[in-house]
């Protein structure tokens, strides 16, 4: 019997996801948390052969963060993001961290239980429209990146673009990040240039359109 994971900030659809997958005779949900946090202190108790996570978690580590962790420290266990976020940024990064899956929460929920038997399998499942970006992105084509993509950010500016989303001042930032002032303002003259914006209303705009930072609801 597969042991899964799974990782979601919405305690409602974890419930969901457990639920659909205790109907298998084949899977034992060994945790249902919010957070990286808490993925961490069961991977310490009891290693899944399964992660099922979300891109979007409670607390300051994200799916694609855990993701990453976790196949450095744990690579034998397999990956599959279940998330609402299909921009090419975060389908990337995912990549990047070798997941063995990448599926909507539009997929019906046979059909999730279905791709995770696969992926236990040995094989890789992703949704069509993720499959559409890779092959696009595989053949060159751009889909609106234009002269300045968003990819060409750091993880560490991304990581700021976050904190600037949230209405946080260069002051808070800095104190947030433990790093001066000044360099938050170096940073900020970077990004707006890698994003060919001006403001810092126009470069969280964009980031929010293409994905890449996640506002609260």
């Amino acid at each position: 019997m597969a042991r899964i994971l799974i990782v979601d900030d919405h305690p409602i659809f974890r419930a969901g996801a457990a639920t659909a997958l205790k109907t298998g005779e084949d899977f034992e949900v060994i945790g249902e948390v919010g957070s990286a946090l808490g993925a961490y202190e069961i991977l310490r108790r009891c290693q899944p052969d399964l992660i099922l996570m979300d891109i979007r978690l409670e607390g300051d580590v994200n799916g694609v963060a855990l993701a990453k962790q976790v196949r450095a420290e744990y690579p034998d266990i397999k990956i599959v993001v279940l998330t609402n976020y299909s921009h090419e940024p975060y389908i990337k990064a995912m990549m990047e961290a070798r997941v063995e899956g990448y599926l909507l929460k539009d997929t019906p929920p046979s059909e999730v239980v279905e791709s995770l038997r696969k992926i236990l399998d040995g094989k890789s499942v992703f949704s069509e429209s993720i499959t559409h970006k890779l092959v696009t992105r595989y053949l060159g084509i751009s889909e609106g990146a234009g002269d300045h993509p968003i990819e060409a950010l750091t993880d560490r500016e991304l990581e700021l673009l976050q904190h600037v989303a949230k209405g946080l001042s260069n002051g808070e930032i800095a104190a947030h990040l433990h790093i001066s002032l000044k360099t938050v303002q170096k940073y900020l003259t970077v990004i707006f240039g890698k994003l060919g914006v001006k403001t810092r209303s126009e470069a969280v705009f964009r980031s929010i359109q293409e994905g890449v930072v996640i506002v609260d609801d």
